[in-house]
């Protein structure tokens, strides 16, 4: 249970690093939103610290992430 917990952490730790980096990235708002499928509103909002990546639905989080994932391989 513990070494599965550790894994889940880092992989954790993992996502929000690279959702913060793309979120503080050059990428407009409107691209994050289209590439991510995820409203324009959540991604500003996002940006604009007036909702915590903590408060993000796990689906969101999980959009972003990927989307983050296929910038960083181009």
């Amino acid at each position: 249970m513990f070494i599965y917990g550790l894994k889940t952490k880092r992989k954790n730790k993992k996502m929000r690093k690279e959702i913060t980096d793309l979120l503080n990235s050059g990428i407009s708002t409107s691209a994050i939103s289209k590439g991510a499928d995820v409203p324009w509103s959540t991604v500003s909002d996002l940006r604009k610290g007036k909702t915590s990546l903590d408060k993000v639905a796990l689906l969101t989080a999980e959009k972003l992430f990927s989307f983050a994932q296929s910038v960083n391989k181009e």
